[in-house]
Parts: C-alpha cells; structure tokens; sequence
C-alpha cells in the first residue's frame, strides 16, 4: 500500500472516529436537554402555583412568594443554560476536530 494511501485511510478513520463521538455527544446532548426539559416543565406547575399565590397575598406574603417564584424561575433558567452550554460545548470541539481531519485529508489530496 502506498504511503499517501495509508495515511488518508489513517486520517479519515480518524474522522469517522470524531464523527461518531459527535453523534453520541449529540444523542447525550438531546437526552441531557430532554432531562432538563422535564425538570423544567414540573417546575412549571411549582412556578404557575407561586403566581396565582401571588396574585392573592397580602403584601407581606407577596413580597415572600415573589421571591421564592423568582428563585425558581432563575434555577430553572440556569440549569437549561448550564446544559445546552455543555452540549455546545462539547459538539463545538468535536466539530473543530472534524473540521481539521477535512483539512488535512484536503493537504493529502
């Protein structure tokens, strides 16, 4: 076997390597997302509860369960945040590393 051709067959095992991570990255990614989702919509029910609270308290309790809906509004933010950055995250390298294999194959091309 020539050597240019074992090293494009070197280096496009290589990307076929990084592109399988990237599917499992992404399929972790959607389940990940899919968890955070559920905890999100049965923190929907806690938050919609706070407000209609809210709604009828007297100014003393309001002020209370404004700030307890406000503190989960805000996890529930974060924790989406949290979980799409470490999924962008995490496909952003592998795509980077994607993108370099193509270019190297195109150098022994």
């Amino acid at each position: 076997m020539s050597e240019l051709r074992k090293r494009l067959e070197e280096e496009f095992e290589k990307l076929k390597t990084h592109r399988d991570e990237l599917r499992v990255k992404l399929d972790l990614g959607k389940m990940e997302a899919r968890d955070a989702w559920q905890e999100l919509d049965g923190k929907w029910g806690e938050i919609e509860s706070k407000l209609k609270q809210l709604a009828h308290a007297s100014s003393d309790t309001a002020d209370e369960v404004k700030s307890t809906a406000g503190e989960m509004v805000d996890d529930a933010k974060a924790g989406l945040k949290l979980t799409a950055s470490e999924v962008g995250d995490a496909a952003e390298e592998l795509m980077k590393e994607i993108r370099e294999g193509f270019a190297r194959l195109r150098k022994l091309l």
